[in-house]
C-alpha cells in the first residue's frame, strides 16, 4: 500500500512539474496557492449593511412574493413567506438594535398585528381577509417610513412579478 502511495505522489509531482515547465501555470501562482492560509478571513467580514440595505435585501422581496402568492391563491406559499418575513424582521432587529436613536425592534414590531391577521386568514384560507391583512401590512410599512421622515419610500402591492423564474400558482 505504501509503495502505491509513493508512486501516486511521484506521478503527481511529475505532472505538476510538466505543467510548470510548459508555462501553463506560473510558479508564483502555485506558491501563492500553497502559501495561502487554510481558512482565510471572509471577504464579507467587513460588510455592514444599513437598515435600508437590509430592508431592500430581506423585507421588500418577501413582501412582493407574499403579494404574488396571495394574488395566485397559493396559501401554502403565502404562509411560508409570512414566516420568512417575520424571521427577516427579527434578524434585522438583532443585527441592528438601534436606528437613529430608536429601538429597531420596536419600530419593526409595528408589522406584527397585520402579520398575525395575515397568518390567521391564510390558515383559514380566506382570500378576502388575507388581502385585507396584506393591504394593512403594506399601509403599516408606509406609516413606519413616514414616521421616520422617509415619505418617499412608498410600498405597494406588486403589480407584476419581479421573479419571472418563479411560479406562484398553487400546486
Amino acid at each position: 500500500m505504501l509503495q502505491k502511495l509513493e508512486k501516486a505522489r511521484g506521478l503527481a509531482a511529475a505532472v505538476l512539474g510538466a505543467v510548470l515547465c510548459a508555462g501553463s501555470i506560473p510558479a508564483s501562482a502555485v506558491q501563492a496557492q500553497t502559501a495561502a492560509p487554510r481558512n482565510p478571513p471572509s471577504v464579507y467580514s467587513d460588510f455592514h449593511p444599513s437598515l435600508s440595505d437590509m430592508m431592500t435585501m430581506s423585507i421588500q422581496p418577501r413582501h412582493t412574493k407574499l403579494g404574488l402568492a396571495l394574488r395566485a391563491g397559493n396559501f401554502t406559499y403565502a404562509a411560508y413567506e409570512v414566516g420568512e418575513l417575520r424571521g427577516a424582521f427579527r434578524r434585522i432587529a438583532q443585527s441592528m438594535p438601534g436606528y437613529e436613536g430608536k429601538d429597531t425592534a420596536m419600530l419593526l414590531s409595528q408589522a406584527n398585528p397585520p402579520l398575525d391577521a395575515l397568518t390567521a386568514a391564510i390558515r383559514a384560507k380566506q382570500p378576502r381577509a388575507a388581502n385585507a391583512a396584506f393591504a394593512e401590512l403594506t399601509a403599516t410599512c408606509n406609516q413606519c417610513h413616514q414616521s421616520q421622515g422617509r415619505n418617499y419610500l412608498i410600498i405597494r402591492a406588486p403589480a407584476a412579478s419581479a421573479f419571472p423564474d418563479q411560479d406562484f400558482t398553487p400546486h
